[in-house]
């Protein structure tokens, strides 16, 4: 009981993992990879900066790693309150950076004594770029750009004087199933019997026998898989964000009122957390259509065959008698959205969420990326290229209100030398199998991403206006910014070009939305551009 307070206490705390027990921080702790690449890197004898933004984990990774692996590891001393052994091996462990001074930090790998066989420093991203911008040849300048690189999806060359690095913040849990393993933690599932509640009993109290539904791993892992219909809002999921979902559905909402609002699946969509908020913006269980179970749904026939819900799976039961208004058929419907058969709970939400380009990136599908681009970039208005990346720039004088109606190819990529990579959350690490990733996604050059930093960005909020095709206006900002981006990422891919002597140029009315593309010869011994006489 003690320990089942002290993890309520910490549920309903800032939650940081300086402020709990050893005991608490073992029982919730679940396996999420970092764990091993860290405890590699420094068997290894690497030293290793872990980075990201506070509650991200950082510390707890450190803490968690300290709790597993004793006799594993040579001993954790924390600098600089600890006084370091003077010949017995050991690992200095700097917990968190951001807490020591200044002046402090510039020596967190100096002066260490031969016994020291590593270093371990949990660092904001913030502090960790000043180190760099002070001492532009360190072990921090040469963090931060292999920790840049890392988050555009780019892998550079191993360099072992430099630290191995762990992106925390860039680490996507959500895909790497954790939320399903803290659903199914037993300290979880014990506070949940023990929470106040004024139900007479067990059997009538909403709350734990909603819970009892996650007893099921193909419930549990369609409430992570939920999850991830947030990564396609491109935003970081710290694990901070996750322990308050996991603290909004044990400990909130109440059992009375017609419908409960204490049942775990009516709080992932409608709970006061920042996960649940992120997911209203995009899905909605009223909107999902289960075609032929719809009436029985509404009438409340719960027993209906019609339903097809997954084996051993039976619904809870809400007061019907004069059926069901709005509100207790959403409760009822955010309820199936997890039991009823399905491939993913993604593809539940199929007719919500345009799913075609998230689809192609899950796939490695850059055909499907690179002919949406050039559709982009030509407006719609030209059959788009497929096998081959046009590189378009403006081309004319930019009104106050339109873009230019002209663009001319600085050449053509071939989509063969064109990847989609995910942004690394490991990166310089000595086991090149080493392989975790972020929720970021990138379309990267195969040659040119190295030396050119070639990748470009293909963030939800990117693909959503990819889809709807570019506008015009130059009112349109968020077409605007994009366009930036797709700029620099074509000046980056210009060099690595086809070489040609022919040079295209597109014109486009935007009153009828048609355009067409002229080719011409450059006539380098003439010094001059000759049409060649055809147009598509």
């Amino acid at each position: 009981m003690v320990l089942l307070e002290e993890f309520r206490q910490f549920l309903g705390s800032v939650k940081t993992s300086e402020s709990i027990s050893n005991e608490l921080r073992k029982a919730i702790s679940v396996e999420t990879g970092l764990e091993k690449a860290l405890a590699d890197a420094l068997l290894a004898g690497r030293d290793v900066i872990i980075a990201g933004s506070a509650g991200g984990g950082k510390t707890h990774l450190l803490g968690t790693l300290a709790d597993s692996a004793p006799g594993q590891l040579p001993r954790f001393i924390g600098w600089p309150s600890e006084v370091e052994p003077a010949d017995a091996p050991f690992i200095r462990v700097v917990s968190d950076a951001t807490a020591i001074p200044s002046v402090a930090r510039r020596e967190m790998f100096e002066r260490r004594p031969s016994n020291c066989v590593a270093v371990a420093i949990a660092i904001n991203e913030g502090p960790l770029l000043s180190l760099a911008h002070e001492q532009v040849d360190s072990a921090y300048a040469k963090a931060v750009k292999i920790l840049h690189a890392a988050q555009r999806g780019i892998s550079l060359p191993s360099d072992i004087s430099a630290p191995v690095i762990l992106d925390v913040g860039g680490y996507d849990p959500i895909e790497n199933n954790v939320i399903a393993k803290l659903l199914g933690l037993e300290l979880v599932r014990d506070l949940v019997e023990v929470q106040a509640c004024t139900c007479s009993n067990r059997d009538t109290c909403f709350r734990r026998r909603a819970w009892d539904l996650l007893k099921s791993d193909t419930v549990r892992k369609k409430a992570n898989d939920l999850l991830r219909v947030v990564n396609m809002r491109g935003q970081s999921v710290l694990f901070r964000d996750l322990w308050d979902f996991v603290a909004d559905v044990v400990l909130g909402g109440s059992c009375q009122g017609n419908p409960p609002t204490s049942a775990w699946f009516w709080r992932m969509f409608y709970g006061d957390n920042t996960l649940s908020e992120r997911l209203r913006e995009i899905a909605d269980p009223a909107l999902v259509i289960y075609p032929r179970a719809e009436a029985h749904i509404w009438y409340g026939d719960w027993k209906s065959s019609e339903l097809e819900l997954e084996p051993g799976i039976e619904l809870i039961e809400i007061d019907a008698a004069n059926d069901l208004d709005s509100e207790r058929y959403r409760w009822v419907k955010s309820q199936i959205f997890f039991l009823v058969r399905s491939a993913s709970a993604t593809h539940v939400l199929r007719d919500l969420v345009d799913l075609q380009l998230i689809k192609a990136l899950e796939t490695n599908d850059v055909i499907s990326i690179v002919r949406t681009l050039n559709s982009y970039m030509t407006y719609g208005t030209i059959l788009p290229k497929e096998t081959w990346l046009e590189l378009w720039t403006d081309l004319g004088v930019e009104k106050r209100t339109d873009r230019p109606k002209g663009q001319a190819s600085l050449g053509t990529i071939p989509a063969a030398d064109l990847i989609l990579q995910r942004s690394l959350a490991v990166a310089n690490h000595p086991d090149p199998q080493q392989k975790l990733y972020g929720s970021r996604h990138f379309l990267v050059h195969r040659k040119a991403a190295v030396d050119k930093q070639a990748s470009f960005a293909l963030s939800p909020e990117v693909l959503n206006l990819l889809q709807g095709g570019r506008s015009y206006r130059t009112a349109d900002r968020p077409h605007t910014d994009l366009e930036w981006h797709l700029g620099r990422f074509f000046a980056s891919l210009a060099d690595a070009a086809e070489s040609t002597d022919q040079l295209d140029v597109m014109e486009i009315d935007f009153k009828s939305m048609t355009g067409s593309i002229g080719s011409y010869r450059i006539a380098k011994e003439l010094s001059r551009i000759e049409p060649l006489g055809r147009v598509r």
